[in-house]
């Protein structure tokens, strides 16, 4: 299967396309602490960082993504921001935001392994059981809670899994 995530692909989506909000982003800010860092990786334009800063206004946010585009319109919302190629992160966090990327990775346990080097907390999410490779070109795969779960366990000593409207909700933690 061809990659087509490439910096190209996400600079023209970006350019396209503004924020996306997701009623699961309710469940994402209810699930951080009030203080902390909270690294989001592949974070688009921030429309979920912004969400955020305005509901948890103590925690230091920063997002990074393969799209300098998206990245722009981040830096322009005062949201620290930089372009990295995933799957490698750099730096350290207390929680790791993964939203609707495990999907787009050619190796997803590549990341995973990354992120718990990097924070000892993540949340992910996945389409649930949908969006195959077959139907959006972007995907690698489909996750069922079962499949994800095997994943996450790999790497992270407690986890728990929600599904919301068509979404699975991960927080992961090896606190």
């Amino acid at each position: 299967m061809k990659n087509v995530n490439t910096k190209s692909f996400w600079n023209k989506a970006w350019t396209r396309e503004n924020d996306r909000f997701y009623e699961h982003f309710y469940h994402i800010v209810n699930l951080l602490p009030d203080k902390g860092k909270v690294l989001d990786i592949g974070c688009g334009v921030g429309t979920l960082l912004k969400f955020i800063r305005d509901n948890k206004p103590k925690l230091k946010l920063e997002g990074r993504d393969l799209s300098d585009v998206a990245i722009k319109k981040l830096k322009e919302a005062y949201i620290k921001g930089s372009v990295e190629r995933l799957p490698f992160i750099s730096g350290k966090a207390d929680i790791i935001i993964a939203t609707e990327v495990l999907e787009h990775m050619p190796d997803d346990m590549k990341l995973l392994k990354n992120i718990a080097k990097v924070a000892p907390t993540c949340i992910i999410t996945v389409p649930h059981n949908r969006l195959s490779p077959a139907e959006c070109n972007e995907h690698f795969r489909v996750y069922t809670a079962e499949t994800l779960g095997e994943k996450i366990d790999k790497y992270f000593k407690h986890y728990q899994i929600f599904d919301i409207n068509g979404y699975l909700l991960v927080k992961a933690t090896n606190l």
